[in-house]
């Protein structure tokens, strides 16, 4: 019932009813229980796919809690500082704070809160809340579930390899910048900065900044009522997408595309050119430069069409009897063109 230090080499099973200070290496072959404190303070944990049952876990200094044998359990909560490195799914059934760094493969059953470092070694899930709140959280090509998903002001959430996801809510006001097709599928509000490719497969709202780095999907509806959303050159395919309050639509470089339904609120499109092969319907200004293969309809008031060239071989009028579509082509030699 001793306490217990170990700076040597322990191959453990059975029950410390105490506090444990470890800078040595331990390896559990096969169920343990800890009732005090378990200080890892360097060397090695080795879960080896067995069951750890403890009070708190601290993993501190040059410490390293590892994991290569499917099945892992943590039943305590777990305090990093240092490095958990977990290559076979592991289960952690208390709370997971992290400040150093997590190669996290498996689940937290409950919160997990970062100020750290998280990549994903494999597809994880947290059934409570991911609260990334400074660091970065990066899933490497892997799928996070469960809770929402939470980045703060200053945290970062990043994917640089095809098919990441984040199958639960996302919540951001920090950044979110993938560089690679990501999806995500519970639904998306975004105070902060986005860098976004791939698909969201809900609603979006954002008061924030969004900006294009590659084609990306919107199937539910994205409500932009504040801040902006930048095409950037490339194409959006959406449900149904509205610009509202002080939010701008804008393409910044080269070309976007437009396949859905736009509706605009007293809202603004500017920036370069934007083909438009979906519909645009609302009241407010389009000043970007518009080729339009598809419909543009005022509705309930006027959309004012200023853009230096308007090509239209689509549709183009009004829908209410209250409603004016008003083509405004300014300077000679940039006229309506309709074909």
């Amino acid at each position: 019932n001793a306490a217990v230090t170990n700076t040597g080499t322990m191959f453990f099973r059975g029950a410390i009813s105490n506090n444990f200070v470890t800078s040595g290496s331990v390896t559990l072959n096969n169920a343990a229980t800890i009732t005090g404190t378990t200080s890892l303070t360097a060397g090695s944990l080795n879960l080896a796919g067995q069951r750890l049952t403890n009070g708190l876990l601290v993993v501190s200094g040059t410490g390293i809690l590892t994991n290569n044998t499917g099945g892992a359990t943590v039943n305590g909560a777990v305090s990093n500082a240092a490095t958990i490195a977990l290559t076979a799914n592991t289960f952690f059934n208390s709370a997971v704070t992290n400040t150093g760094t997590l190669y996290l493969q498996g689940s937290v059953s409950n919160n997990l809160v970062n100020s750290g470092g998280v990549a994903l070694n494999g597809n994880s899930l947290v059934t409570g809340s991911a609260l990334i709140n400074g660091g970065s959280l990066n899933l490497v090509g892997n799928n996070l579930g469960g809770g929402q998903v939470v980045i703060a002001s200053g945290a970062t959430l990043t994917n640089a390899v095809a098919g990441g996801s984040v199958s639960s809510g996302l919540t951001n006001a920090g950044t979110v910048f993938v560089s690679a097709t990501t999806f995500l599928t519970g639904p998306v509000t975004n105070t902060g900065t986005m860098v976004f490719q791939g698909a969201i497969s809900n609603n979006l709202v954002n008061s924030g900044s969004i900006t294009l780095n590659n084609a990306a999907t919107i199937t539910g509806t994205g409500t932009i009522n504040a801040g902006s959303l930048d095409l950037a050159g490339n194409a959006l395919t959406n449900n149904l997408l509205v610009v509202t309050g002080t939010g701008v639509l804008t393409n910044s470089t080269g070309t976007g595309t437009l396949r859905g339904n736009l509706s605009l609120l007293n809202a603004t499109i500017t920036g370069s050119t934007i083909n438009n092969a979906g519909s645009i319907g609302g009241t407010g200004t389009i000043a970007a430069q518009i080729n339009n293969t598809g419909w543009i309809f005022a509705t309930n008031g006027t959309l004012w069409a200023q853009s230096a060239t308007f090509t239209n071989a689509g549709t183009i009028g009004a829908r209410s009897s209250n409603a004016i579509l008003d083509v405004q082509v300014p300077g000679a030699g940039q006229p309506l063109i309709n074909t």
